[in-house]
């Protein structure tokens, strides 16, 4: 008989601070040029905020590869892909319907004034790209990753050298290809152009090293990081200006696929299981933190469409502080939504 896994606390804490980071990332976008009288080198603190942030989507891969190989279920593939489905690809669908929605303004009859043919094709492209939201590739990837997960267990229980090495050097070519093509030295192949964002190679690699994650390698992680807590978060601080510094120079501040971002993330990784390890003794702070994780999933989906609304309240206001106001009320109001719509969802299963 399967066990469930005890919970790991530390997984809590790296979900809910991704998260957190990801809406750093859509909040301070808008005012990374913005003028302050606090920047140096035409670097304020949003655009700091902005690159420091960039570790999001490569933990959040990560930190799936390793939930997925923590798992004691043994189950076929047929039921592993249902399980799955029901988790990310139904309330996918459903988002993608409201992020649709938000493109005509919430506005019902502008939207149907459209032919179906039109919204049927918007709609069904957007599905298969994430192109309706700016966030939305992340759930492409992850679905992808899904459907190959059960196959790459084999592989790496065969070949664990070899599928670490090979998802390394795909990983790398695409990283690598979209970050010269930013830079205008090279062009990626007609095939994958525009579209590297959606496209599993590019974050296979992380997926895999979160793979090798098994309880024991994670225990002697968290022990580590509790040794070297001040340590790390020097290294984790020395990294972001470097990062920081790197987007500035090179001129990519909006990108997130980058080579060094992979190195970036094992350090904002290390970083926050130190946080977790200095954290995790008060009960209060690791309750707090397991219903964060708990809705991370419904966070990434609503914030978005609350930053969009909450942009044109008198809160968007120009300058540092319009910055911090806006991140503080778009974070209250996405976990606050997103604990709202976790507490309904539970409440109709139980009523079904």
């Amino acid at each position: 008989m399967d066990t469930k896994p005890s919970r790991i606390v530390e997984l809590d804490y790296i979900r809910a601070v991704a998260m957190f980071a990801v809406i750093v990332i859509h909040v301070t976008s808008t005012y990374i040029f913005a003028n302050s009288g606090f920047s140096f080198h035409g670097v304020n603190l949003a655009y700091f905020m902005n690159q420091a942030a960039r570790f999001a989507v490569p933990v959040f891969i990560l930190v799936s590869g390793a939930s997925l190989s923590l798992s004691n279920k043994k189950e076929s593939y047929p039921r592993f892909l249902r399980r799955r489905f029901l988790k990310i690809a139904v309330p996918y669908i459903i988002w993608c319907a409201v992020y649709l929605f938000s493109k005509y303004n919430y506005d019902w009859r502008l939207m149907f004034s459209e032919s179906a043919g039109t919204l049927a094709s918007r709609y069904g492209l957007g599905l298969l790209t994430g192109n309706l939201g700016s966030n939305l590739y992340f759930v492409v990837i992850i679905l992808q990753l899904y459907i190959i997960f059960p196959a790459l267990k084999k592989i790496k229980a065969r070949f664990p050298k070899g599928t670490l090495a090979v998802s390394l050097v795909v990983t790398l070519y695409f990283q690598t290809a979209n970050y010269v093509n930013d830079l205008g030295y090279i062009h990626m192949p007609l095939l994958t152009r525009g579209y590297d964002w959606e496209l599993f190679p590019t974050w296979l690699f992380l997926f895999v090293v979160g793979m090798y994650l098994n309880r024991q390698t994670l225990d002697r992680l968290f022990a580590f990081c509790k040794k070297y807590a001040a340590l790390i978060f020097l290294c984790f601080v020395a990294a972001a200006v470097l990062v920081t510094a790197e987007a500035r120079f090179m001129r990519t501040p909006t990108s997130s696929i980058k080579p060094q971002l992979i190195i970036y993330a094992g350090v904002a990784l290390f970083a926050i299981i130190s946080l977790a390890e200095c954290l995790s003794r008060f009960k209060i702070v690791n309750k707090i933190v397991a219903v964060l994780s708990e809705i991370s999933f419904t966070v990434y989906f609503v914030h978005l469409p609350l930053l969009e609304k909450i942009r044109e309240t008198a809160l968007y206001t120009a300058g540092m502080s319009g910055m911090v106001k806006m991140l503080a009320a778009v974070t209250a109001a996405a976990f606050a939504a997103a604990f709202i719509i976790e507490r309904l969802l539970r409440l109709v299963r139980k009523l079904v």
